[in-house]
């Protein structure tokens, strides 16, 4: 293991991340989409697991709770999700998509898999399976 990083990989991946975030945003805005990078996470993410508790979204997100309660108010009121009373603990509640959180995550997801293949198109196959295991390698 390295025992020091450079300054140099710091500010490249910062500089990578920040490079793809932009991509991102202004492309969801090309298209007249005004979702953020973390909205399309939380509404995959519940995309993936209906009925979602707050806590667990928490967890996921990595974010603390004010900020996640914040992003599902907001997309809530953009009724792109809605909350309902858990069955059988009526102290916490689930998270679902509506038919429009559905499809606005699904047109969100595809202009990000266009801004991503453009991004990591200048790399070969081997160069980015060698990428893959590196970042791996750093979880």
């Amino acid at each position: 293991m390295a025992e020091h990083v450079t300054l140099e990989l710091v500010n490249t991946f910062n500089t990578l991340l920040s490079a793809l975030r932009y991509a991102l945003k202004k492309a969801l805005k090309a298209k007249g989409n005004q979702l953020s990078p973390p909205d399309i996470k939380t509404l995959a993410a519940l995309a993936a697991n209906p009925g979602m508790s707050l806590q667990q979204l928490v967890a996921f997100s990595g974010k603390d709770k004010a900020q996640v309660t914040r992003k599902i108010k907001d997309l809530e009121n953009k009724q792109f999700l809605y909350k309902q009373k858990h069955p059988t603990d009526q102290r916490s509640l689930q998270l679902f998509l509506t038919p429009e959180g559905k499809r606005t995550k699904d047109k969100a997801e595809a202009i990000r898999a266009k801004v991503y293949q453009q991004f990591f198109s200048c790399l070969n196959r081997q160069e980015q399976s060698e990428l893959i295991d590196l970042m791996k390698k750093c979880l």
